[in-house]
């Protein structure tokens, strides 16, 4: 089966730490003999934000990926109140066209990452090649699709899909019950990962490698440096500690800086797992979340997990391996740093079970059950076919 997977800011030699998880499955479909083929548009004004361009062409780990350039108008809300986000959804997906129409190559399933731009990109070449499209949601809110699109224009594009893989039930009751698309044409298949790089180490061994303290309590958090995610929260939580080291693996606009802060900056992803091993708790006080990748790489890497009592994360924690806190309330992120922090038995006991429970996140294992979908998809649009050319 060739795939033609579309996803937006797909991992490259220039910024190898971005959408990881989007590669981790799109390699893993590909040991199952799968073909994927990567189209993922790279903003010539990302050249102004990141000093350099991905390759137009590159083998990444050995998947072919593309990087045709567009040019993005962001989304911006000029006078009138016109965004200008659904101009660049358009031009993304016009270059998506462009650029499949010249690769002499054919898909048998396109497949689209998040719902816009990727995902209507994909359905847009499903169309072109007359073939069925599947678009993955694990998208943490749906308000920027709604104030842009609308829900019965999110509801129609959706129903363009054969198959909609969603990361979590509560996505599935949005497209549901807020979308009008049936159940059975749903997915639900919770983010996982890669158990060879995400597992226990010694930590001694790992902090020895880094250069960090071997006996201050260290924290660690993973993920884009912006307020959604709550670098500078957890910064201010252990500010009157000043025991209390912290790890930020990231990179964005909230840099947390100052004498607690160890290590700051984006890692090679294969160098996650080892980082993580160097911590003693990983603490992640996100306002919002799909399926948390980084919140699974910490329970495989055997790590109590303090994050938010929101729902979203209801689906992935539970309080054998997690502390749930308003990620808003500084004092209450303090204190349950504080207790684990103080209290190392639990802190083990929080371990074992988060490493037991991490077993049912694996990517080889998510990446078969996409695949078998796909074949299920694509089985059922040639039957159909064939049928209808009888």
């Amino acid at each position: 089966m060739r795939v033609f997977l579309i996803a937006d800011n797909y991992p490259s030699s220039a910024r190898p730490w971005t959408s990881v998880f989007v590669h981790e499955l799109a390699y893993n479909i590909n040991t199952f003999n799968a073909d994927t083929i990567i189209i993922s548009p790279e903003s010539i004004f990302n050249l102004l934000k990141h000093k350099q361009l991905a390759p137009v062409f590159e083998l990444f780990e050995g998947i072919p990926v593309y990087h045709p350039r567009y040019i993005s108008f962001s989304s911006i809300y000029l006078l009138g109140g016109v965004s200008t986000y659904r101009f660049s959804v358009k031009t993304y997906v016009n270059t998506v066209l462009r650029h499949a129409m010249r690769l002499n190559q054919y898909p048998d399933i396109c497949y689209g990452h998040f719902l816009y731009p990727s995902g209507l990109a994909a359905m847009e070449l499903a169309s072109y090649f007359k073939v069925p499209a599947v678009v993955a949601l694990g998208e943490s809110s749906f308000e920027n699709y709604e104030s842009n699109y609308g829900p019965a224009q999110i509801h129609k594009d959706l129903s363009k899909c054969a198959r909609i893989i969603v990361v979590s039930n509560a996505i599935k009751k949005i497209c549901v019950n807020r979308y009008n698309i049936s159940a059975e044409q749903i997915n639900v298949f919770p983010n996982a990962v890669d158990d060879l790089l995400f597992c226990s180490r010694n930590q001694i061994t790992i902090r020895k490698e880094f250069g960090l303290p071997l006996d201050r309590p260290i924290v660690i958090f993973v993920g884009h440096f912006i307020d959604r995610k709550g670098p500078l929260r957890l910064l201010e939580a252990i500010q009157c500690h000043p025991e209390i080291g912290a790890v930020f693996l990231g990179n964005g606009p909230q840099v947390p800086k100052g004498s607690q802060v160890l290590f700051c900056g984006a890692v090679p992803h294969k160098e996650v797992g080892k980082w993580l091993s160097a911590a003693d708790i990983f603490v992640l006080p996100t306002l919002d979340e799909g399926s948390c990748n980084a919140v699974l790489e910490a329970l495989a890497s055997g790590l109590p997990i303090i994050s938010s009592d929101r729902p979203f994360n209801y689906e992935l924690l539970d309080p054998s391996v997690a502390i749930l806190v308003d990620p808003l309330n500084i004092k209450a992120l303090e204190m349950a740093i504080l207790n684990l922090l103080r209290d190392p038995s639990k802190r083990i006991a929080m371990s074992l079970v988060a490493l037991k429970y991490a077993r049912k996140y694996k990517i080889k294992e998510r990446a078969g059950k996409i695949l078998n979908v796909l074949n299920d998809v694509l089985l059922g649009y040639k039957s159909r076919v064939n049928y209808g050319n009888k």
